[in-house]
């Protein structure tokens, strides 16, 4: 890493080693693998000079369940799971560094990402994931009625403002990055069902 970040001036941290659910089932491996070594991420980065760091933290996780819709930067912050806690905490590790030692930072909140090359077998980003069981000729799991809504950005254009967030005039600021509207897992069901002209079925 120490070589890595020789005459660099940007750092993109995007690295999680959980996801909310994971992070719940081993709360101290979520700690040391994602705030401890955030940390000491962040002290190596500040001591090789780095300029500027942009940290990838949660659109969701952190805020917890949301007071308002659409979710604005200033929301409360009410994380309901570890990652989200952990998430936030890094956040703040960070502002600390910015004070202490003068490197530039710019926080982005994403949404829930979603296009080419994400894990179809994984178990995280349900548009993916759903393509990769229809894929596999399998029937569709949901947990609840399918109504619930998030809001899902396409990579390209997270892509575009994770760019802009390190090379903005702004720093210091946090960026909640999303499409602003909210699909329903039905509706991408519905969506998957037109376009892949797939007969599964659907247990909920």
């Amino acid at each position: 890493v120490e070589n890595t970040f020789e005459g660099m001036d940007v750092l993109i941290h995007c690295v999680s080693t959980t996801v909310p659910l994971t992070s719940n089932q081993n709360i101290e491996f979520d700690i040391e693998s994602n705030l401890i070594s955030s940390v000491k991420l962040f002290r190596t980065a500040c001591e090789k000079k780095i300029k500027r760091i942009v940290y990838l933290s949660s659109g969701g996780a952190v805020y917890g369940e949301p007071e308002i819709v659409p979710i604005k930067e200033n929301s409360l912050t009410n994380p309901i799971s570890s990652y989200g806690i952990t998430k936030l905490a890094i956040e703040k590790y960070l502002a600390y560094f910015s004070l202490n030692y003068g490197v530039e930072y710019n926080i982005i909140r994403p949404s829930n990402p979603y296009g080419p090359r994400q894990n179809p077998f994984g178990n995280q980003g349900v548009i993916s994931v759903f393509l990769g069981k229809v894929f596999q000729n399998q029937n569709l799991e949901v947990w609840g009625d399918g109504n619930i809504s998030k809001d899902y950005i396409f990579i390209s254009d997270l892509a575009e403002a994770i760019y802009e967030a390190s090379i903005c005039a702004s720093k210091g600021e946090i960026f909640n990055i999303g499409s602003g509207k909210g699909i329903s897992i039905n509706e991408i069901i519905s969506t998957i069902r037109t376009v892949t002209e797939s007969n599964f079925e659907v247990k909920y």
